[in-house]
């Protein structure tokens, strides 16, 4: 059987030609025949305030803002939160103290919660950034998408 002129540029789609499966180009289709959707910017980030990610998180990390969950870690989180989609990203700052010596440093941690779902996750490493590194860190998230 000849191959598809341009066979060598775009392997993948030629070999799906090759089984009888109709695939779209860049201008004509997407591979369903119809239209090549257009695509759209990225959400912006949107400040929300943090009362909002409490009450989200009763859904499903329903301690992580409980007053001796926050006593317990000496948890500090700022008045706002930053919403994409339905993903909301904040900083919270912890310091762990010792009944036998001097207290840490306060540190700080990105987290991310699902405002559907109320789960919160850790965004890249737990209690290891000053909290300008942090700041940085929210920006670099906020940006990429």
């Amino acid at each position: 059987m000849a191959r598809p002129a341009g066979w060598r540029k775009e392997p993948a789609r030629h070999a799906l030609a090759a089984k009888g499966v109709k695939t779209g180009n860049v201008h004509g289709g997407n591979a369903m025949g119809g239209p090549v959707r257009s695509i759209t910017r990225r959400e912006q980030p949107v400040r929300i305030p943090i009362e909002v990610v409490k009450e989200a998180s009763r859904k499903g990390d329903k301690h992580f803002f409980d007053a001796d969950t926050m006593h317990f870690f000496d948890s500090r989180v700022g008045p706002n939160a930053w919403q994409v989609g339905d993903i909301a990203y904040f900083i919270t700052s912890e310091q762990f103290h010792s009944p036998h010596g001097p207290s840490g440093a306060r540190l700080y941690t990105v987290r991310q919660i699902n405002l559907g779902t109320g789960n919160i996750d850790t965004v890249g490493e737990f209690n290891k950034m000053t909290e300008s590194e942090a700041k940085q860190a929210l920006e670099r998230i906020l940006k990429q998408g």
